[in-house]
């Protein structure tokens, strides 16, 4: 997991029939397992059964709607990270059709207003329209305020 949320390869995130598997803690290997006469030592790990060692695969639409929105989110933020703003802007999208709560769903719309600004050339209404629902849902969200300004600016 990173940041509570299992890896994924966003890539193939929301295909229909994807499955993705989570990230399970390996095995540590604590050196050899033998003693010097080629009999295994009474504390020696183990192997991990496979039950543990490959974790199973569960079809994404299976997952529960809030871990989905985390995933996309995640997905998003790696987009926004390689200047993929209209592909995190999709991301975003997904995210936000399966209905988060609202504090979820003002950072949501904060994050497509950053989109819509990071996009070529920017797009400062629907910026504007994206940052001032944010701030309808959560009216201290400073970055929503922030992109409502810069719209603001970006328009004249």
């Amino acid at each position: 997991f990173r940041g509570g949320v299992p890896a994924t390869d966003c890539a193939a995130t929301g295909r229909p029939g994807t499955t993705l598997r989570a990230e399970q803690p390996q095995p540590v290997d604590t050196g050899p397992s033998s003693t010097p006469g080629g009999a295994s030592s009474p504390g020696a790990a183990a192997a991990a059964p496979p039950s543990v060692a490959a974790a199973p695969a569960v079809a994404f639409d299976a997952r529960p709607a809030s871990e989905r929105v985390a995933i996309y989110r995640q997905c998003g933020a790696q987009s926004y990270r390689r200047s993929d703003f209209s592909g995190a802007a999709g991301f975003y999208r997904k995210a936000l059709d399966l209905s988060p709560p609202d504090e979820e769903r003002a950072q949501l719309l904060s994050n497509l207003a950053a989109c819509s600004l990071g996009a070529t050339p920017p797009d400062g209404a629907a910026a504007l329209l994206h940052a001032a629902a944010a701030i309808a849902l959560a009216p201290s969200h400073f970055k929503a305020r922030v992109r409502a300004a810069r719209s603001l600016t970006l328009l004249g």
